[in-house]
């Protein structure tokens, strides 16, 4: 009799249709192409991490959609006005304005500061749902790596995180991307670059 009941209770629709759903329905997650280098960047922040003798403890990342090419930055606070003058002097300073900005929710993105910037620079800033770090998974995807990278690389001692990410970043972009099958130098440059990594 009890099989009975549960099998009744799989197959009656009232049953279903009256049940709270497990899961929150989300809308699909859509893909966005980009054409060209640069067009479209992601940017977020990791941390916080063990603060350096340079008194950094986060690093801000800037990925590039098309070519996976990644900067970071090592920064001592999280504020608005480090991240956008960050992005300012370092980012666009190096290679332009890009078409459009992504990040998360994040107060650093999302002030008045940033907003702006943005203005001022006539790009175009986009952002992920609220607490959906998937919207932004291009840069969840290259923090793992470079937490990895980090971990095997300083073996314990990270005092000096900061110092070492500019040799990390080089590996980094010096390997095959899985999505497009070509690295980062590639793509970015044209060419391989020369390293005694390769």
């Amino acid at each position: 009799m009890k099989d009975d009941v549960a099998i009744h209770l799989l197959k009656c629709d009232q049953c279903a249709q009256s049940k709270f759903p497990n899961k929150k329905p989300r809308a699909p997650m859509g893909s966005i192409s980009v054409g060209a280098p640069l067009d479209r960047i992601s940017i977020d922040i990791v941390g916080p991490l063990p603060r350096t003798v340079r008194n950094n403890k986060y690093f801000l990342t800037a990925t590039d959609h098309f070519t996976k090419w990644t900067e970071v930055y090592p920064i001592p606070d999280q504020t608005a006005e480090t991240c956008a003058q960050k992005i300012l002097d370092e980012f666009i300073g190096r290679f332009g304005c890009p078409e459009s900005l992504h990040s998360d929710q994040g107060g650093s993105f999302e002030s008045e500061i940033f907003q702006q910037l943005c203005q001022m620079l006539q790009v175009r800033k986009t952002r992920t749902s609220a607490r959906n770090p998937k919207g932004n998974g291009q840069c969840e995807r290259v923090h793992r790596t470079i937490l990895q990278m980090l971990r095997a690389y300083l073996k314990g001692d990270q005092s000096d995180w900061d110092k070492h990410l500019g040799c990390l970043m080089a590996a980094y972009r010096s390997s095959e991307n899985d999505s497009t099958g070509l690295t980062p130098n590639m793509l970015m440059l044209g060419r391989e670059v020369k390293t005694p990594l390769i």
